[in-house]
């Protein structure tokens, strides 16, 4: 099995990667998490790396990509650990959030009830307030 987090100190602080590996751990073994994770950052800048590693460490059966909030309720297998992978910032008239508050709830209700989820932002200023107070921001170096 390999190493978690071994390249994410180029990409997170020290703080934020131990939160990060402890976050997947707990996944892992089975042990609720009571926050999303929101990791921002502009564009390459190591992201998409992170996710990578994350799903090769836990594998295809406990993660679950979720391009929008109806997508995990309609879900008939939810996994353990969900990226959102939906622009969920509120001045974007396309986004996720901005048009339904009823659809960002249902997130704030999943990360009620305990269900890990990664979420990704370039800006998370952006991202919507209520969401935010459940959310736990890694900003990306």
């Amino acid at each position: 099995m390999p190493q978690l987090g071994l390249n994410w100190k180029q990409y997170l602080s020290d703080e934020d990667c131990h939160y990060l590996i402890q976050y997947i751990e707990n996944v892992r073994h089975d042990i609720n998490n009571d926050q999303m994770v929101l990791l921002s950052g502009s564009n390459g800048t190591g992201m998409s790396a992170i996710k990578h590693d994350i799903k090769t460490y836990l594998g295809g059966d406990l993660c679950g990509n979720y391009l929008k909030v109806c997508d995990i309720i309609s879900c008939e297998n939810i996994r353990k650990l969900g990226f959102v992978c939906d622009v969920i910032d509120d001045t974007c008239t396309h986004s996720l959030f901005s048009q339904n508050k009823k659809k960002y709830q249902s997130l704030i209700n999943f990360i009620k009830y305990k269900q890990s989820l990664i979420a990704f932002t370039a800006d998370y200023e952006k991202v919507n307030s209520l969401l935010i107070e459940r959310c736990r921001i890694l900003l990306i170096k």
